[in-house]
């Protein structure tokens, strides 16, 4: 009996030895590939918080030879009542919220003129804003911390852009009790860049 505890004890030393330079080996190799082949982040549109959909579809970012950049995608109410959409912004920065330039748009209370009305589980395209359904909203743009849109060669067709979508809004309600200043959503935003 005290001989097949010895082997036990052998195999348990064996494999505590062994199996930690077996562990650093794999850590190791994961992180070689990982850096010689460059695994990319997910696409993804990812609210911090309950509210909204913008990955349906998945939201895409093009740049011309000019340098011009557009955004194409979509928001989805999912407030459980009607709301305006008062603006949508990008940013570079993750998780920090634009200050000052064309973020001055969003002054007075939200109207028919300077928002779109969404119903609950309705949805609005990017394309929307600056066109069409409100002319007089400004287009959804990529802006520095500042709020500065970006410049043409900021972004260049090819690159994975990350950063954060920013919508202002207010629930419809909110003007009944004059509350107008915009309620803000953010979003985790990892897009490609085409032209």
């Amino acid at each position: 009996m005290l001989n097949k505890s010895r082997k036990g004890q052998a195999a348990m030393e064996y494999l505590m030895t062994y199996g930690w330079a077996l562990l650093v080996i794999i850590i190791v190799l994961a992180l070689f590939l990982w850096i010689i082949l460059g695994i990319e982040p997910t696409r993804e549109c990812s609210p911090t918080s309950a509210g909204f959909i913008c990955s349906d579809p998945m939201p895409a970012m093009t740049v011309d030879t000019a340098g011009t950049i557009e955004t194409y995608g979509s928001i989805s109410n999912g407030h459980g009542k009607p709301i305006y959409v008062r603006g949508a912004f990008i940013t570079d920065a993750l998780g920090e919220k634009p200050t000052g330039g064309a973020l001055t748009t969003l002054t007075g209370a939200p109207s028919a003129t300077n928002s779109i009305r969404l119903a609950q589980g309705s949805s609005v395209s990017f394309e929307d804003f600056g066109s069409g359904t409100c002319t007089s909203c400004q287009k959804v743009i990529v802006v520095d911390s500042e709020g500065n849109e970006f410049t043409s060669g900021a972004i260049t067709s090819g690159e994975i852009f990350q950063g954060t979508l920013w919508i202002a809004w207010n629930y419809v309600s909110d003007d009944e009790i004059g509350f107008n200043q915009p309620r803000w959503q953010e979003a985790k935003l990892v897009v490609d860049v085409s032209d």
